[in-house]
């Protein structure tokens, strides 16, 4: 049985997530940005 890897995000379709820092600004993030803003502290995600 072969294994296929798993991916952390859908590899088709859009994916962004969305975030609000503590001054309450919001924005997007792109998919490929979304594991770094994850470990941000400033933001909510």
């Amino acid at each position: 049985m072969t294994q296929t890897p798993a991916h952390p995000f859908p590899i088709n379709g859009v994916v962004f997530a969305w975030a609000m820092t503590s001054s309450g600004k919001n924005h997007e993030i792109p998919l490929f940005d979304i594991a770094d803003a994850l470990n941000d502290p400033e933001l909510s995600v």
